[in-house]
């Protein structure tokens, strides 16, 4: 997805399309634009339903899956914009890609989370950086492919102290016999799925309502949001992390459900993901 030097022409019009589109066919709210969603999401070429490509063109409305819109109607009507009735993106014929635009995704976002507060969801907290925001994170990503391509044409790495300097990497302090949840922990920060869901906010602490107004919290999803951020931008990116706090909430909330005898480890690893499948309330 990347932005659109063609959508500028049309923004203003597209604006008005797109709220109405997402009021009423992409995520309604009430029975009625359910109803009228069901009716019309269809595709005139192939009859399909189904589809998750479902789209609706922005300049005359015709619904129709994504091949058939864009070789049969997009191309011979001239038409350059349509929207996913699934999700809410912009595709644009001539860039041949979905596009982004921040005052659409801010607009979509709105309505997505309307949707999803409406059948009992978490809402979606997506960051979209300003140019000041984005110009630092270009920074830093030019800075570790340097750190890459020094390792790779066997440069020495740049470090502190000794220390390689590539975010995520970080070591954990030993608080006793904790060697057990410094391996889940060490496990969970380098998951992929995990890494993007909490450096991006999606579970937001200050909405989060087991988390008190003190510097202790309650919640296990709020202090692995803690531990990501740490781990990936903190402060002491070149020194071990103390992992007290949550020691403090597993002794709480998982040692007392645990018998002792070897399997502590897969216990607690098991325990994790419940708390990411059914929410910190557990």
């Amino acid at each position: 997805m990347r932005s659109c030097i063609h959508f500028a022409k049309k923004k203003v019009s597209i604006l008005r399309k797109c709220d109405l589109l997402y009021k009423r066919i992409v995520f309604p709210t009430t029975k009625q634009n359910n109803k009228i969603k069901a009716w019309l999401v269809l595709c005139r070429c192939c009859g399909t339903r189904l589809n998750p490509l479902m789209m609706c063109c922005l300049d005359c409305s015709t619904f129709g899956c994504l091949k058939h819109l864009r070789n049969a109607h997009l191309q011979e009507k001239g038409h350059l914009f349509a929207m996913s009735t699934c999700f809410g993106e912009i595709f644009c014929l001539k860039c041949d890609d979905f596009i982004y635009d921040r005052k659409i995704e801010k607009i979509r976002s709105e309505y997505q989370n309307a949707r999803r507060k409406l059948l009992g969801l978490s809402l979606q907290h997506r960051w979209n950086p300003g140019r000041y925001e984005a110009r630092l994170c270009r920074r830093s990503s030019l800075r570790l492919l340097r750190l890459l391509n020094s390792n790779n044409t066997g440069n020495s790495q740049q470090s502190i102290g000794g220390t390689s300097s590539i975010p995520g990497l970080r070591g954990l302090v030993n608080l006793g016999n904790t060697c057990f949840m410094n391996s889940i922990i060490q496990t969970l920060v380098h998951i992929p799925m995990l890494r993007d869901y909490f450096l991006s906010d999606q579970h937001n602490c200050k909405l989060c309502s087991l988390t008190p107004n003190s510097d202790l919290n309650t919640c296990l999803m709020c202090e692995l949001s803690h531990i990501f951020q740490e781990f990936y931008g903190g402060e002491s990116l070149y020194s071990p992390f103390v992992p007290n706090r949550m020691l403090h909430l597993v002794c709480f909330q998982f040692l007392e459900r645990v018998v002792f005898g070897g399997s502590e480890k897969l216990n607690l690893f098991a325990y994790a993901f419940k708390i990411f499948a059914c929410g910190s309330e557990i």
